[in-house]
């Protein structure tokens, strides 16, 4: 269920598919003061290579999806976490509900930021790029430490779930646990990741630096989410394709036709509707391939993103301005001129006096259809 691997970049943190290549870092991070994994299982040195080996293996059975925690600034791996427990929507394969789990991070890493970054990045990606409904975060009912960290994240406690899982505190082997079980749910995320933003502006370790998320294999120094470059008008498949060249980028055919399909429908579409039309022209290309490219084209600030509460991002040829109204009852999103919000956006600005670089406005209602007036 889970698609191919991927990194997560954030200004603290950057998300690594978990790999060999990290296990002499990784070993040398499970070293530093233990007293704080009572609860948690967090490998020795010498079982690093196993333990790296073993989460790969639940990786290849479709079962997670392990990271590997790298320090930004000096590009150490100092932890690891992972997407697990993935669960389908009742009648359709796609992702309902997905648990963050498997979290450690070395005595040097805790308290600096990096594990609210991390869950910010990948909260975001649950709920922005998969549309999840929930994501479940558990831990030791005994640990309070961390419990108290999860309910610091805005996550919300639902109960204690008896004799749930496997305890991993010393004496205990064989046995299992009670689990504090704790979810942020789609309707939760607006104010989880405003929170979790406002605390990482706030931690001491960012402070005067812009909080920005990005997505995908974006370099370090690449421009990201609210940091894209400005290509200027971009008004044709073609002029993209000319864009992408002029910045370095290959040009394969499923990107060719992902640009095509994404200015002949003028439109905000989701990752698998474009998907879709690709495969009309390059049957074999997989949804992974649909995000790297839409990751690239995002990044040169080609196409934009959106995210409006409810189900799964949709993309669109990116404009300097442009508003949408939203029907809360079939999702349907119609995307208006920018003059129709430029006027008071304007009028607000100049009594704010706030400079407006870039404008999006949604208008929340029900569609004429839903309304029953048409």
């Amino acid at each position: 269920m889970f698609p191919a691997a991927f990194d997560l970049h954030g200004r603290l943190v950057r998300l690594e598919p978990l790999s060999p290549s990290h296990a002499s870092d990784l070993a040398q991070a499970a070293e530093e003061d233990r007293s704080t994994y009572a609860y948690t299982w967090v490998p020795r040195a010498s079982e690093v290579e196993r333990y790296i080996g073993a989460q790969r293996a639940r990786a290849d059975a479709g079962e997670m999806l392990p990271f590997a925690q790298v320090r930004s600034v000096d590009g150490k791996a100092v932890g690891c976490t992972a997407y697990c427990n993935p669960r389908p929507w009742p009648d359709r394969q796609e992702m309902a509900a997905v648990e963050i789990g498997y979290t450690w991070l070395a005595s040097s890493a805790q308290h600096t930021g990096i594990n609210v970054e991390s869950k910010l990045l990948l909260l975001a990606h649950a709920f922005e790029r998969w549309g999840v409904a929930r994501v479940d975060i558990k831990t030791d009912v005994r640990n309070l430490r961390s419990r108290r960290a999860i309910e610091k994240l805005g996550a919300q406690f639902e109960g204690i779930l008896r004799n749930w899982s496997q305890s991993w505190a010393a004496g205990e082997e064989g046995h299992l646990r009670d689990s504090a079980m704790y979810s942020v749910i789609r309707a939760d995320w607006a104010a989880c990741s405003q929170h979790l933003k406002a605390r990482l502006s706030s931690n001491r370790h960012v402070r005067q630096s812009q909080i920005s998320i990005g997505m995908g294999n974006a370099t370090p120094d690449a421009p990201r989410t609210g940091q894209r470059a400005q290509p200027g008008a971009i008004t044709s498949a073609q002029e993209a394709v000319d864009a992408l060249r002029h910045h370095g980028s290959r040009i394969t055919a499923s990107r060719r036709f992902l640009i095509e399909a994404l200015f002949a429908s003028g439109a905000h579409r989701t990752v698998e509707q474009l998907a879709a039309d690709v495969q009309e022209q390059v049957p074999d290309v997989h949804l992974s391939t649909i995000y790297r490219n839409l990751d690239e084209l995002e990044r040169l600030g080609i196409v934009t993103h959106t995210h409006l509460g409810h189900g799964p991002a949709t993309y669109h040829v990116a404009s300097a301005a442009h508003g949408h109204f939203v029907c809360t009852d079939c999702g349907a999103m119609v995307e208006v001129p920018p003059v129709v919000f430029s006027g008071l956006v304007e009028t607000a600005a100049s009594t704010y006096g706030f400079r407006v670089d870039s404008q999006h406005s949604a208008v929340l209602g029900r569609c004429r259809t839903c309304a029953g007036d048409g």
